[in-house]
């Protein structure tokens, strides 16, 4: 058997498609994957297998952790390692608003359906309600006792949130 196989070799390197501390969204029409990569996220065309745009904040170093979509189709959360949350937006590579509220690394994200309030959870145990218009904080909801791994809008009367953590508690 011959070894052919040997002969080649990589002409380049590609860099970093994803890192694996968090998990890619896809957009609206499911043709560009959002996918965090370290401190980057980059926006990938799936069909041409192309780099669309790298998301990046010149102050900041901390790796991704989670990414959510907002209902508009356009604004993307960011979870950082370091507690903050910034957002994006699809088309540019500026950060649109920044969200400093959490003492640990950003687990859970999520948009309600008018996409003005998300929430996001966190390893420091707590849930944080922001008004993205207002760039503020609304409600710190305390009473998990480990990581919230999970966030969730449910539609009964008006908006309510559910949450889930590691430790079991729905």
């Amino acid at each position: 058997m011959v070894k052919s196989y040997l002969r080649y070799e990589a002409q380049s390197t590609f860099g970093v498609i994803a890192s694996p501390g968090g998990k890619a969204v896809f957009d609206h029409s499911g043709r560009l994957s959002i996918t965090p990569a370290l401190e980057s996220v980059i926006v990938w065309d799936i069909k041409k297998g192309t780099q669309v745009v790298r998301w990046s904040d010149s102050d900041n170093t901390a790796e991704v952790t989670c990414i959510a979509r907002s209902p508009n189709g356009k604004d993307y959360a960011v979870g950082y390692v370091d507690g903050s949350i910034r957002l994006f937006d699809l088309t540019g590579n500026t950060v649109n608003v920044v969200l400093n509220g959490h003492r640990g690394s950003v687990s859970a994200l999520r948009f309600d359906s008018t996409g003005t309030v998300l929430a996001s959870g966190a390893r420091d145990t707590d849930i944080v309600l922001w008004d993205v218009v207002g760039e503020v904080g609304l409600y710190r909801l305390r009473g998990h006792k480990d990581e919230i791994t999970g966030l969730a809008f449910v539609a009964a009367r008006g908006e309510t949130a559910l949450n889930a953590s590691a430790s079991g508690h729905v």
